[in-house]
Parts: structure tokens; C-alpha cells; sequence
């Protein structure tokens, strides 16, 4: 197989879109009047172009028409839903997509596609949730094709456990530089959330998974720095580093924990992992300036006070 094709058919939601029609047969779908199955059958390969061109204004026009035939019309509703994404109508798309989602949950980039809507009005939370489902079924889907096994024969027991074949499939996984370019704020969070949550070996071995995580957030707030998601995922992220490189690899550690402060700079938690590891390092003045930051914060909080007392010698 080529898989440079398979990429491109991964990252374009024309390709996903086109896939999901061909896959499964319109009537069978439920087309009631058979008598206007040629008619919409015209309609929706015009729409399918147009989508392929970009022409979302043209998509939405031709996908009312064909709805108000019939307001059922599967795949219809899954260009429709898109195009009112791509047209920024993001509470409209939202709406048709759910539509979709109840009558087809296997389809992992409808999952997708929904996330990228809650995304788009801020719902990160929600956004998560989808992005979850998609990944789970995308896997599912990169395990049908790397076995050959039927999907009737139903769900995997578990998802692929080659991580090179994975980065491979899933093109915002990838680290190639050139299709990093491609990715856009969306792309980079997901990449982030797969590789905070990956069990694949290849990704715990000297914390790879974690480090390509928070290279990911660092572009998705450089692209958007509103993201609150984003801001608390990546200091959550770097604390839980750093700390595991305190004791090890002090100096790597201090650098995570700058980093984090850059994002959140009256984090108490930062700001006392940061006194402790100037200390640590021989750098007592500006321990003992970093500790009485925290204690002038929280003066009644016992474990920092304990710290303050070590590196002043008080103990």
C-alpha cells in the first residue's frame, strides 16, 4: 500500500467523507421512494465535488435542496454537517452532526468532526470527549486494515500496539516536519491529547510521549493563547515532569519549571518546586527569594514552611 496516499486520505475530511458514502450503500440507507432515488443521486455526486472544491456556500445550497427531498438523507446530513463547520456555523453543524452520530457511531471522524465544532466554540471539554471516541474508533479501524479482519466479526480486544505503524496512519501523530506545517491549532491539541494518553512503549522510553505532548501545547497556545484547556494541561504536564526528574536531572528539571511559570506565574506549586531546585543546585540567594514568594503567598501553609525553614537553615 502507499503510504503517502493513506495519509492523504487520513488528513482531508473530502477523503473521510467520500469514504464514509462509499462504504456502506444509499439504499440500504432506507431510501423510501425509489421513484427519486435518480435525482438525489445527481444532487449528491454535485455536492460531492463542490466539496472537493471547496465550494462550501454551493455545498450548503445543494445540500438543502437534496434535504428537502428527504430530510433523512444520511450522507446529505454529513456533507451538510461539515459545510456549516467550514462556514463557521458552528451551533448548526453541531446540531446536524448529532443527527448523524444517531444513526451511524462507527464512523470515527464524524466523532472528529464534532469534536472540531465544540472545539470551535470554546467546549473543550466536550471537544476531549468526541476526540476520545474518534481515536478509540480510529484505532479500531488502523487494526482492521494492519490484521485484514472482517468487521463483523466485531470490536478488536485491543488497539495496535506498533507505535512506527501508528504514526504512520494517523497523520497529526506524525513528527515529520513537513507535515507538521500542515497542522493547525486543532491538529496540534489532539497530537497533545494522544500522547498524554498512549500506553505504546516506544512513547513511555525516556518520556518521549510526554515531551512531544508539551511541544504540541506550546503551538497550540503560540496559535491560540486564550485556550484555557491548553494553559492548564501543559503546567499540569510540566510539574508532573519535573518532578519526576528532581533528584536525576535537576538543571532538565528547573527548565520544565520555568517553563510552566511562563504560563502560570503564580503557581504556588511551581513556585516552591522552583525554590527547592535552586537549592538543590547551590543557588541559595535565589532560593531562599523564591521560597519567601511562596510563603508571602500562603504564610499559614505548613509544608511551606517546613521548606522555608530547610533553606534557611532554620532546622
Amino acid at each position: 500500500m502507499d503510504d503517502n496516499k493513506d495519509k492523504k486520505i487520513i488528513k482531508s475530511p473530502y477523503y473521510s467523507l467520500e469514504k464514509l458514502s462509499a462504504d456502506s450503500s444509499l439504499v440500504k440507507r432506507g431510501l423510501r421512494d425509489l421513484s427519486i432515488w435518480p435525482k438525489i443521486e445527481e444532487l449528491f455526486e454535485k455536492l460531492k465535488e463542490l466539496f472537493k472544491d471547496g465550494k462550501i456556500q454551493e455545498c450548503l445550497n445543494i445540500s438543502e435542496e437534496i434535504l428537502k427531498t428527504d430530510s433523512n438523507h444520511f450522507f446529505t446530513l454529513c456533507y451538510y454537517g461539515r459545510s456549516l463547520y467550514l462556514a463557521e456555523r458552528y451551533q448548526e453543524s453541531l446540531k446536524i452532526l448529532d443527527r448523524c452520530l444517531e444513526e451511524e457511531k462507527q464512523y470515527y471522524f464524524l466523532w472528529s468532526f464534532r469534536g472540531d465544532g465544540y472545539y470551535k466554540i470554546g467546549e473543550y471539554l466536550e471537544a476531549i470527549k468526541n476526540y476520545d471516541e474518534s481515536l478509540r474508533l480510529e484505532l479500531y479501524e488502523f487494526w482492521y486494515r494492519a490484521t485484514g479482519s472482517d468487521r463483523k466479526s466485531g470490536d478488536p480486544s485491543k488497539t495496535p500496539e506498533s507505535a512506527d505503524a501508528l504514526d504512520n496512519h494517523m497523520y497529526y501523530f506524525s513528527d515529520d516536519n513537513n507535515d507538521n506545517k500542515n497542522l493547525d491549532e486543532i491538529g496540534f491539541f489532539r497530537k497533545a491529547l494522544f500522547y498524554l494518553s498512549t500506553k505504546f512503549e516506544s512513547y513511555q522510553k525516556d518520556d518521549i510521549g510526554i515531551k512531544r505532548a508539551i511541544d504540541a501545547l506550546q503551538k497550540v497556545l503560540k496559535l491560540n493563547p486564550d485556550n484555557w484547556f491548553a494553559k492548564n494541561k501543559i503546567v499540569e504536564t510540566l510539574q508532573s515532569l519535573a518532578e519526576k526528574q528532581v533528584g536525576d536531572n535537576n538543571q532538565e528539571a528547573l527548565i520544565n519549571i520555568d517553563t510552566a511559570l511562563n504560563f502560570s506565574p503564580d503557581n504556588a506549586n511551581l513556585i516552591v518546586i522552583k525554590a527547592i531546585l535552586l537549592h538543590a543546585l547551590g543557588n541559595k540567594e535565589s532560593a531562599i527569594e523564591w521560597i519567601g514568594m511562596a510563603k508571602e503567598k500562603y504564610p499559614d501553609n505548613d509544608g511551606i514552611d517546613s521548606i522555608y525553614k530547610k533553606i534557611h537553615n532554620l532546622e
